[in-house]
């Protein structure tokens, strides 16, 4: 007996009432709604939509940080400028995700969820790290970028340096982010590279379909939502919130603003932006578990594809909490 889910629907309104508890303005549709008819997909009646909605908020949300920064960046505030640019750069690996998901392409999207990831843990460096952010800065040639890697980011030297930072200022991760950053990078390192059992996955998702490329959505796909979404919270996830230089401009509006009933300061109006994504993340999880659900073994009810016996056991994403 299949899990009955939660709707595309029940995932706008609840952001409808989330964004009404954080104080800002009631509008005729969400943010998520307008990206949803850019992509122009229709995805609606798929299992995993309401993940979908959840994903395009935060695009969404992205795009309103990102016109933050390059508006303090236009002022000449160097720190803004490379925020920018590394928001820009999520932006287009969180939509890349999206599309590919919307088209069955799970395994192809789960190499980029690897550049969201790394993304996004250059992006929380920055916050905690001065150095880090201006070596990172300073990387002008193909050679200087290897060597930042391999100084930075290899062998997971930064989610290390992140912890110990963490615990020095007594701030908190939300999400079990070390445990979900562990799981993650172990079944990504076995279905992102060429190897049997990312072929697997290929292949019994194609049995099941009837198009030359495209497929229905299956849901392994849930595990690449969810990651999705965790990784773009990590910078967004830290509490209390590491301070930031930005410069901001009271004449400047952008477009899709969502409008706050009591905050009129541009700085003030950021800060209250930023607790969107945390707040959303609290809901998204409801929504990701009641989905997850419907199939935890990834094999079930797929037909011939669950006949050939590959051990797809563990794709499920940890349940996270507040705090570890």
């Amino acid at each position: 007996m299949q899990v009955p889910t939660l709707s595309y629907q029940h995932a706008i309104n609840t952001i409808k009432l989330l964004y009404k508890h954080q104080g800002f303005k009631q509008n005729e549709s969400t943010l998520s709604e307008k990206v949803y008819n850019e992509f122009n997909i229709d995805i609606k009646d798929a299992q995993l939509a309401s993940l979908f909605a959840y994903i395009d908020e935060y695009i969404a949300l992205l795009r309103i940080l990102a016109n933050f920064q390059l508006q303090s960046a236009t002022q000449g505030l160097k720190p803004s400028g490379t925020y920018y640019k590394i928001i820009i750069r999520q932006i287009k690996h969180l939509t890349s995700i999206r599309l590919l998901c919307s088209h069955g392409l799970d395994t192809d999207a789960r190499i980029t969820l690897r550049l969201l990831f790394e993304t996004g843990l250059t992006w929380t460096r920055f916050q905690l790290d001065d150095k880090f952010r201006q070596d990172y800065e300073n990387v002008q040639t193909f050679k200087d970028s290897n060597a930042f890697w391999h100084t930075y980011l290899s062998k997971g030297k930064t989610e290390t340096y992140i912890k110990e930072e963490l615990t020095k200022r007594q701030s908190v991760w939300i999400g079990s982010m070390e445990d979900q950053i562990d799981h993650m990078k172990e079944i990504l390192s076995s279905i992102s590279h060429p190897s049997n059992i990312a072929d697997d996955f290929s292949y019994k998702t194609d049995l099941e379909n009837e198009t030359f490329g495209v497929e229905k959505i299956p849901q392994q796909t849930h595990f690449t939502l969810h990651y999705s979404f965790l990784c773009t919270l990590m910078p967004l996830a830290i509490i209390p919130s590491p301070s930031e230089p930005l410069l901001a401009n009271e004449e400047f509006k952008f477009k899709y603003e969502p409008e706050h009933e009591t905050i009129n300061d541009p700085l003030e109006y950021y800060q209250e932006i930023k607790k969107m994504f945390p707040a959303l993340f609290l809901m998204f999880i409801k929504f990701s578990e009641e989905t997850r659900k419907i199939g935890t073994n990834p094999t079930a009810n797929m037909g011939i594809a669950a006949n050939l016996n590959v051990d797809c056991t563990g794709l499920e994403p940890v349940t996270p909490t507040l705090s570890k």
